[in-house]
């Protein structure tokens, strides 16, 4: 009869046993390729430049401010008492 309990070495996770690892670098190495395919077939598109990189990056800023200020204002106008006591 063969021990049932698993010991704390069976239950690590082993990537490179699970083959996993190299899996990830399969992907890896097709995002290569596909990059290198793409690039050779569309010569004519650049980067942006500078100002629509830095105005992108305003943006998003923005638009963080903005979503963590208005509910902290809003829980900023609750009294704490009162919503302890309706729990």
């Amino acid at each position: 009869m063969q021990n049932q309990i698993a010991t704390t070495e069976e239950k690590r996770f082993k990537p490179v046993q699970s083959r996993i690892f190299l899996r990830v670098l399969s992907v890896l190495r097709g995002g290569e390729v596909d990059s290198a395919t793409r690039s050779a077939c569309v010569q004519d598109v650049q980067l942006p430049g500078a100002l629509p990189l830095a105005g992108s990056a305003a943006v998003i800023l923005a638009a963080a401010i903005v979503a963590s200020v208005l509910p902290a204002a809003r829980a900023a106008r609750v009294d704490v008492m009162q919503a302890l006591r309706s729990e």
